[in-house]
């Protein structure tokens, strides 16, 4: 209801984006543009004992597998102009490059809730497409073709459903769902503000994601069932990258 905000790291010099709770809810993985790069940290809840588990690259958007015992994150050469998707153990050792293209720029990827697949975005001029992939790096699947850019994808907690944001028609980023396969889709709020990062409630009814209004990026809670934006409050600045965790 945006009550009980907390504060975890203090830093005024970098920038820390893409956060995800751990399953056990003991650990927040996250990316950091310090020490010389762009790297996944691993604190505790209360923003403790944060440890850095990548060294070398650019890092970024980790999500824990379903056990907790692994993390899957985008990694390229220092820079955003060419990355993959890897897989770690959530201390950093046993890295595997499991989209290995050498070319495109793959991001943002999503393990889902029974282990078995990973979703995530593949970036190849002129636009930017939503794929899935066994974590051994098997069975790549394309699940958008379009002449947008589709982007920032999560699995619902059943792992029927897929939410992620695409352009629509007017050219403003908004957030979407479609099934696993690719198929059903459909734009959910039907607004003008430019939206992101979506993610799933627990229950798989409603649907936290970012968006911008008068200069400053909220958060905002749509009901899936209702199919309707619930009221939360927020105050002046810029809040991003909500991540529920329901593993």
């Amino acid at each position: 209801d945006g009550s009980g905000e907390s504060r975890l790291t203090t830093s005024a010099d970098y920038y820390e984006s893409a956060p995800a709770l751990s399953p056990n809810g003991l650990k927040i993985a996250f990316t950091d543009n310090s020490n010389g790069g762009k790297h996944i940290f691993v604190m505790d809840t209360d923003g403790t004992d944060v440890e850095q588990i990548t060294d070398n690259g650019w890092n970024s958007t980790p999500s824990w597998s379903p056990d907790g015992d692994q993390i899957v994150f985008a990694r390229g050469d220092n820079s955003d102009a060419q990355s993959d998707i890897y897989i770690m153990n959530s201390d950093g050792s046993k890295l595997q490059n499991i989209t290995n293209t050498g070319t495109a720029r793959e991001s943002k990827p999503d393990w889902s809730s029974d282990g078995t697949k990973i979703v995530f975005v593949s970036f190849i001029s002129p636009d930017s497409e939503i794929f899935t992939i066994d974590p051994d790096g098997s069975n790549r699947i394309q699940l958008t073709d379009n002449a947008v850019f589709d982007s920032d994808p999560e699995w619902s907690p059943s792992g029927n459903r897929i939410a992620f944001v695409s352009e629509a028609e007017s050219g403003t980023d908004k957030v979407h769902i479609m099934n696993s396969d690719g198929t059903n889709l459909k734009e959910l709020t039907l607004s003008s503000s430019s939206e992101s990062s979506p993610t799933w409630s627990p229950d798989g009814t409603k649907i936290a994601f970012s968006r911008f209004i008068d200069g400053y990026t909220h958060i905002h809670i749509f009901s899936v069932e209702f199919n309707d934006i619930l009221s939360a409050p927020y105050v002046t600045g810029n809040d991003r990258s909500p991540h529920w965790n329901y593993r």
